[in-house]
């Protein structure tokens, strides 16, 4: 099996010196609640200037997750699934457009309202840049107004609502959104790189240490859009969502070793079998490492893994203690 050595990362040193702007500890419901406020301001701008994109953004989201039982979009209880339609006609039907009542209560994902917020910014790019162009002539004057009144009833503005007002007064919330969120990640940085490390160390370094931080700050900021502070708390919904950046780094791991092992055959042609073994045999124990891990937070009494033999690997840590004490 190829051996792999601990490789210094830039990015490791300068994430660790990162500087926190929330210098309080701050509750999960004090976290997500203000991050909420953010986005729902923003969504709701949008409804009132065109309540047919929200409308049908949320009605594709709410019919993909009813007719596709892997699609997660809504974080509603168990027991009240059935009512996601009913929730969405209720949440359609309200009198009051500037009302988002109806729509909160359908719990969709911060990722699902971030992009919500992003499609309506790049729908209206081309209104903005075409506003901010300035006529030469009369007729120029005149033929931009025609197209900015093409574009407002395509993107389907109700009548009277100065769009211009409100893709800045939408700009203004999004970035608060962007910028909490960041503050948000900043806070839990350091858990991220501690848990990366652990990672990179229990994978025996087979995989670059600035990739494995990616996968984890990746995880960071899903976890932040998904967590509902109903359910739990915010630090603990984080890292549960870390314990699944080791599937994907065997993922990584495998994907990589395949591709050097098909550039070995294209450049070595047969002599390349022999080291091309090592390479499987590396993949296939790293996923068998993987399941075992798994299989023991399942099982930590070992019982059933015991009956059912899957092998239990031990972390790098352990095993120096053990070879530290070791008898020649």
């Amino acid at each position: 099996m190829a051996k792999f050595s601990y490789v210094h990362s830039e990015m490791f040193a300068r994430m660790k010196d990162v500087k926190e702007r929330i210098n309080t500890n701050l509750t999960s419901l004090e976290y997500l609640e203000t991050l909420d406020m953010f986005l729902w301001k923003a969504i709701g701008s949008i409804r009132t200037a065109i309540p047919s994109l929200v409308d049908e953004f949320m009605v594709k989201a709410i019919a993909q997750q009813t007719f596709k039982s892997s699609t997660k979009f809504s974080s509603i209880m168990k027991e009240e699934k059935g009512k996601l339609p009913v929730f969405l006609f209720n949440a359609l039907t309200e009198r009051n457009i500037e009302s988002l009542e109806g729509f909160r209560n359908l719990r969709l994902n911060r990722g699902m309202l971030f992009g919500l917020v992003q499609i309506f910014m790049d729908r209206t790019t081309p209104y903005m840049e075409l506003i901010n162009v300035e006529p030469l002539s009369v007729h120029d004057w005149k033929e931009r107004a025609f197209q900015l009144r093409e574009m407002e009833r395509s993107l389907g503005v109700v009548d009277g609502v100065a769009l211009y007002n409100v893709i800045e007064d939408v700009n203004i919330w999004y970035e608060r959104a962007r910028d909490w969120k960041s503050a948000i990640i900043e806070k839990y940085t350091r858990k991220a790189l501690g848990q990366a490390k652990v990672a990179y160390e229990d994978y025996n370094y087979a995989m670059d240490l600035a990739d494995v931080i990616q996968i984890h700050m990746v995880l960071l900021s899903r976890a932040i859009n998904r967590c509902d502070s109903r359910l739990g708390v915010l630090t603990t919904f984080i890292t549960s969502w870390f314990k699944s950046a080791r599937s994907e780094m065997t993922r990584v791991i495998t994907a990589s070793q395949e591709v050097s092992y098909e550039e070995m055959l294209e450049g070595m042609g047969d002599a390349a079998e022999a080291e091309g073994i090592e390479d499987r045999t590396l993949a296939t124990n790293e996923a068998v490492q993987h399941i075992s891990m798994l299989a023991k937070e399942i099982d930590p009494s070992g019982v059933l893994r015991i009956h059912l033999g899957i092998p239990e690997f031990m972390p790098l840590e352990k095993r120096k203690i053990l070879l530290a004490h070791a008898i020649n």
